[in-house]
């Protein structure tokens, strides 16, 4: 079963926290069944999933939506996009150019082939945010994460 995965770039967090917080989520995804993540390589919980899946053995696709997504990026989240699609198990790449539209596009594409959506939104505008309203409108299963993200930090502190 293939779960796709979408997620905010910039998280308030401890170093290392949302990664610890993406292999929790990778093992209770493979514990339901998952066999396979999508994942779109945008910075932060994107890209924490992927290393998470990757850690834990489990397969998962680069979803990309146009060459160069990571070109205007700090050097370290480049290198670690750079690390990440290297090791997927697939890559697709949904558009051709830089264009806003791509990443819809990715977005959709993930939501499509996937039996679930993990999200991990928490409420505010953006392509997180359309994602998952994607989602729900094709009724796709949807497992909103950012309530287990708030009660995962309160609990480490």
């Amino acid at each position: 079963m293939i779960y796709g995965v979408t997620g905010h770039r910039d998280v308030e967090q401890e170093p290392g926290e949302l990664l610890a917080f993406a292999r929790l989520s990778v093992a209770l995804m493979v514990e339901r069944g998952c066999t396979e993540i999508i994942t779109g390589m945008a910075r932060g919980w994107d890209l924490a999933v992927a290393r998470a899946a990757f850690d834990q053995g489990v397969p998962y696709c680069a979803a990309i939506p146009f060459p160069g997504q990571p070109d205007l990026w700090p050097n370290a989240d480049q290198v670690e996009w750079a690390w990440a699609v290297k090791r997927a198990s697939r890559q697709i790449v949904v558009g051709h150019s830089a264009l806003n539209i791509f990443y819809h596009k990715r977005n959709e594409w993930i939501v499509d082939r996937s039996a679930e959506l993990w999200s991990f939104w928490d409420g505010s505008p953006g392509g997180t945010r359309h994602c998952t309203l994607y989602a729900e409108k094709i009724e796709r299963t949807v497992r909103p994460l950012w309530e287990p993200w708030l009660r995962f930090r309160a609990e480490r502190t």
